[in-house]
């Protein structure tokens, strides 16, 4: 973790981001800097000096998104920590705009976790900045021509990454934006920056991995150090975004009730996999396992040996349901399935479009078949990873449109803008604070009728890790201001006792 890594006795190398880390320690340590050798910084401006019409847009960039284009480009690298809905499209294309205003030639490389966001991102940027030549690389299109700007996807890059850097290509961007900068941690998105010796270097997300000493570390060389924040409470207060209603299901009963089961399952414990479309049970055998080219067994991961009727089958583990914590606790636990569809109809009972957030798969089979029972097959949809672009296009326009529908996903995370969700069910149990955060963001968009998101969120208390980290979540969550927590119900609320909710 030392800012610098030694190249010989007497020289070494830095990630730009870190030089303020590395002139204090030079300070520290009495060495003289000759700060006159650093590259210049061309900006030096205040709010007053953002130009109203940067962009084209129907409204005026507010004060905190102007303080972001003020301290990115006075800084020339940096990362702003900005909540979801806070304008970070907006904000990026402005700051690219003022750059071109004073390098005409500037040439900029807008990055993308998903195609769903790139193809969101380059229909604004070119909504914003009509008159600039911008294209979409990765997101169903491949044009990397884009003279101005190019909105690219990070998977499609690397995919492509050893033509495209023999051709030159990453030399020639002035300014890299990396939007949902948390992902500049990943080995693909580090090797595309790297790659990429953009001066103008600006990141923003509403997470900076400060919990993670490595990967904040990381993207604070490849991006530069925290400068601003805009937090989720004001533009609540202002209405730019709902305020979240969060109802914490807390069940007594349920207190340690798996608290004799390990995160692992056991060898020769009960085991089930789908084979063939048909659930058998067997045993479970251990991680299959395999020879490296020295000669040593190496674990294979994402799969299970299990036993049934007396031969050996490698099942991949969406398919498997083992005799372990998350398995009894959460995915085949039929209390708790059976809370979350109740919560769910009397989300849907008012019309509501009803997002479900689950990820294993084997849980969202369960989810989509049980809650068919109650709304019928018609009110709910699924997806997963592995369905196309146009298919996930499809489901999405249907959840928007269709009153009381259900979607069972994984997928409505990072980059997903779907200002219809009014309601939905937390069916995962979650650890992490800043993926707890990236859930509420996509409850908390602004909508056409009202102001308003409600979510059910579990308290888990079914074994004593999860009773802790249940916990310790909330808390975090709970200090976020503009957010309203609703607790003491362990079923949906009759009309009666929601309306005096609402009244107080």
């Amino acid at each position: 973790m030392y800012p610098f890594k030694k190249t010989s006795a007497a020289t070494g190398v830095i990630l730009r981001g870190r030089l303020a880390d590395l002139l204090a320690i030079a300070e520290t340590e009495d060495i003289d800097v000759d700060t006159a050798e650093l590259l210049p910084k061309p900006f030096d401006l205040t709010v007053d000096d953002i130009p109203d019409d940067i962009v084209k847009a129907d409204f005026e960039l507010d004060d905190d998104q102007r303080q972001c284009i003020v301290q990115w480009l006075n800084n020339c690298i940096g990362v702003h920590r900005m909540s979801v809905a806070s304008g970070k499209t907006v904000t990026f294309v402005s700051a690219a705009a003022m750059v071109k205003r004073k390098y005409t030639k500037a040439r900029f490389l807008y990055l993308t976790p998903t195609e769903r966001l790139v193809r969101q991102v380059y229909k604004e940027a070119k909504r914003f900045l009509p008159d600039w030549d911008i294209t979409q690389y990765g997101g169903g299109s491949k044009d990397k021509s884009g003279k101005d700007m190019l909105v690219a996807t990070a998977a499609i890059l690397h995919r492509n990454f050893d033509l495209l850097k023999s051709e030159g290509f990453f030399k020639t961007f002035t300014g890299l934006l990396a939007d949902e900068c948390q992902f500049a941690a990943s080995a693909s998105w580090e090797r595309i920056m790297l790659a990429t010796p953009a001066f103008f270097r600006f990141g923003a997300s509403d997470t900076t991995k400060e919990n993670d000493i490595v990967k904040h570390t990381k993207i604070k060389g490849l991006l530069g150090s925290h400068l601003c924040s805009i937090d989720a409470a004001p533009l609540i207060k202002k209405g730019r975004i709902a305020t979240p209603n969060i109802y914490t299901v807390e069940v007594a009963d349920w207190n340690n009730k798996f608290g004799h089961l390990k995160h692992a399952a056991e060898p020769d414990s009960e085991a089930w996999a789908l084979l063939d479309d048909e659930w058998k049970k067997g045993v479970y055998v251990g991680p299959p396992t395999s020879e490296d080219s020295e000669g040593k067994l190496i674990q294979k991961t994402g799969y299970h040996l299990i036993q049934i009727d007396g031969d050996e089958y490698e099942v991949e583990s969406r398919w498997c349901l083992l005799n372990r914590m998350y398995d009894k606790a959460i995915i085949t636990f039929k209390q708790r399935n059976s809370l979350i569809v109740e919560w769910v109809k009397y989300y849907t009972d008012k019309g509501w479009p009803t997002l479900v957030v689950c990820t294993r798969t084997l849980h969202v089979l369960i989810l989509q078949q049980i809650i068919s029972k109650v709304l019928g097959d018609d009110k709910v949809e699924i997806l997963f990873s592995d369905h196309s672009s146009k298919e996930r296009d499809r489901v999405f326009e249907w959840f928007k449109t269709t009153p009381g529908s259900v979607l069972v996903t994984p997928l409505v995370k990072v980059g997903v803008s779907i200002n219809q969700i009014k309601a939905g069910v937390i069916a995962d149990y979650i650890a992490d604070g800043e993926y707890a955060n990236q859930i509420v963001g996509r409850f908390i968009r602004k909508k056409k009728d009202t102001d308003q998101a409600y979510i059910t969120w579990f308290i888990d208390k079914q074994c004593p890790a999860m009773r802790r980290n249940a916990l310790k979540l909330m808390q975090g969550l709970q200090k976020i201001k503009g957010y309203q927590f609703i607790e003491g119900h362990i079923h949906p609320p009759t009309d009666e006792i929601e309306q005096l909710e609402l009244q107080l």
